[in-house]
């Protein structure tokens, strides 16, 4: 599936939309579990430590769309991609906000920078 983006000389670009698997975020989410990692908030992304069980934890997520998020990124011509995760990892409506919060930030810094990159107060 592909979702049109318009560029700065206004040409359509196709963008695309990949799926992530409930599945996969459902396993992600039990392994961080086996691992004593409960998360309650995205502050669990302030321990370094925790973020590199996370990096090791959620290579599972995007095994099978790795290579198209890949391809996507690296595309000159576009150099984005959109990511469906999925409802439906936790049956609390707000767990499952903050689970799909974490899965997605646990996808971007398996492709590049963490997007978290203010200061948190303490």
């Amino acid at each position: 599936m592909y979702q049109y983006i318009t560029n700065s000389n206004d040409a359509n670009i196709e963008a695309p939309l990949l799926n992530v698997s409930l599945n996969a975020c459902k396993d992600f989410i039990k392994s961080l579990q086996k691992d004593s990692i409960n998360p309650s908030s995205l502050d669990i992304f302030k321990s370094a430590s925790i973020i590199k069980e996370i990096e090791h934890l959620s290579s599972n997520i995007v095994e099978d769309i790795h290579t198209d998020i890949s391809t996507a990124l690296n595309d000159t011509s576009c150099g984005i991609v959109a990511l469906d995760i999925p409802q439906g990892v936790n049956s609390n409506p707000t767990q499952d906000t903050l689970l799909g919060a974490i899965i997605a930030q646990a996808i971007v810094n398996k492709f590049g920078s963490s997007t978290l990159s203010v200061e948190f107060m303490p």
